[in-house]
């Protein structure tokens, strides 16, 4: 059993036997870029409210860290699109029964 099906029956294993879980990921999967931005967003925040804690006002290099994460984020995003459109490849949750 090769990598995918094994993690796609172990993941659909873990979703039947848990309704909240199974509810979680089906909604993490299709909302992918949100939960990854507010994910990023909210390591920002923390990091940016440590800084303004220890050094009594905020670093501008945070921000800019923040901000560079995000543009990687975005430009991560496009070039998963361009590459996912230019090399096909059944997903295994497709290709399994």
């Amino acid at each position: 059993m090769n990598i995918d099906a094994w993690a796609v029956d172990w993941l659909n294993g873990q979703a039947a036997s848990h309704s909240v879980l199974r509810t979680m990921t089906t909604w993490t999967a299709k909302n992918m870029a949100f939960v990854l931005l507010v994910t990023l967003v909210a390591g920002g925040l923390v990091a940016l409210a440590a800084d303004i804690r220890k050094h009594r006002g905020m670093r501008w290099q945070i921000a800019e860290a923040a901000a560079i994460s995000c543009l990687a984020l975005l430009i991560g995003l496009a070039v998963n699109q361009v590459i996912g459109s230019a090399w096909f490849r059944t997903r295994p949750s497709d290709a399994l029964p």
